[in-house]
């Protein structure tokens, strides 16, 4: 039979082995936590995060259209320009990818950039995010 350990019994050897039953809950309580900060960190950093991450897309493929249209007009059309000294306007924009580290003239949105030309140069137009031509998302890259 095993001999029960109680506090009046003395004991001669440390105290973490006269009190295994202490130390087993301490070291339970203190993994349990450990699980739960751990669940409530993971569950903060996958889902709160993942809202502004969408939000952010919605700007940042605004962003990117912007930038687009304005290195297709602000650099790509004088590259052009210099080595179509008689002509003032490209056929298509198509014309203009080569000038650009580009392979196609789609926006981030999935439709095709405009190429519009004016007495002063060309203007890029994207419909934006609704795809609606007039519409407060259009891009445009003269900042109208």
């Amino acid at each position: 039979m095993k001999p029960v350990l109680t506090r009046s019994v003395p004991c001669e050897i440390p105290v973490r082995i006269c009190r295994p039953r202490l130390a087993h809950a301490v070291g339970e309580a203190v993994l349990s936590v450990t699980i739960v900060v751990g669940a409530i960190i993971a569950c903060t950093f996958i889902h709160l995060p993942s809202h502004k991450l969408c939000f952010d897309c919605t700007h940042s493929r605004a962003d990117v259209a912007h930038v687009t249209a304005a290195k297709f007009a602000f650099e790509a059309y004088p590259q052009w320009q210099a080595t179509h000294p008689d002509e003032r306007c490209p056929p298509s924009l198509d014309d203009l990818l080569d000038y650009m580290d580009r392979k196609d003239a789609m926006d981030p949105y999935g439709a095709p950039y405009e190429l519009t030309c004016t007495p002063k140069g060309i203007v890029i137009f994207s419909p934006g995010e609704d795809g609606t031509r007039g519409t407060a998302d259009d891009i445009w890259s003269d900042n109208r």
